[in-house]
């Protein structure tokens, strides 16, 4: 097995391959101490977008608390979206509704790619909890956000008709959200009442 130091090498090396890095971050991740964790950590801050994209994979493999930890800093610091959006996905996957708070800031990035990432992230590893996540999203600025929040709902209460929904969401700019189009979100959220 390759030692700490090879793994880094690895890692931090400008001819590795993506697969080698991530290869080597997840080794590094199932070493799951602390070293590895403040490694990876690191190598999340430099270096190229595959070093850091891999360090993120390794942090996620490592799953502890120390390293979700560290996965929401980079999900709300990191400059490049797809290093965010990645480590949003990978905090998610490990911490299920841990990581709701971070979800919820990342509904507020400036980045479209990023929010929807935040809310297909909530879709499959959140579950009930995510229901406000939803209902915040379907007010974006980005229609494609407004339809995975959309399809988020539809996944956590199926039963409801949501296609006169469907149809304000997918229009470009503000959505206008009529009296009936409110009530069927409320009904999403409370369920009918008496």
């Amino acid at each position: 097995m390759a030692t700490f130091e090879e793994l880094m090498r690895i890692m931090n090396g400008p001819h590795a391959s993506l697969k080698s890095k991530i290869g080597a971050a997840i080794r590094l991740g199932s070493l799951g101490d602390d070293v590895a964790i403040d490694a990876l950590l690191e190598a999340t801050r430099e270096g190229s977008n595959w070093t850091r994209r891999a360090a993120v994979e390794g942090l996620a493999a490592i799953g502890n608390s120390t390293a979700a930890q560290a996965l929401a800093s980079v999900a709300k610091n990191d400059a490049n979206p797809s290093i965010r959006a990645q480590a949003i996905s990978s905090l998610g996957r490990i911490n299920g509704a841990g990581s709701l708070d971070v979800l919820r800031a990342a509904l507020r990035d400036e980045m479209a790619f990023v929010r929807r990432t935040a809310l297909e992230t909530a879709s499959k590893y959140v579950g009930e909890s995510a229901l406000g996540l939803g209902i915040d999203a379907l007010t974006d600025v980005a229609p494609d956000v407004r339809l995975v929040a959309l399809d988020l709902l539809q996944c956590l209460r199926p039963g409801y008709d949501l296609m006169a929904l469907r149809k304000v969401l997918s229009r470009e700019g503000e959505p206008t959200l009529t009296d009936d189009v409110v009530k069927k979100v409320s009904l999403l959220l409370h369920g009918p009442q008496p």
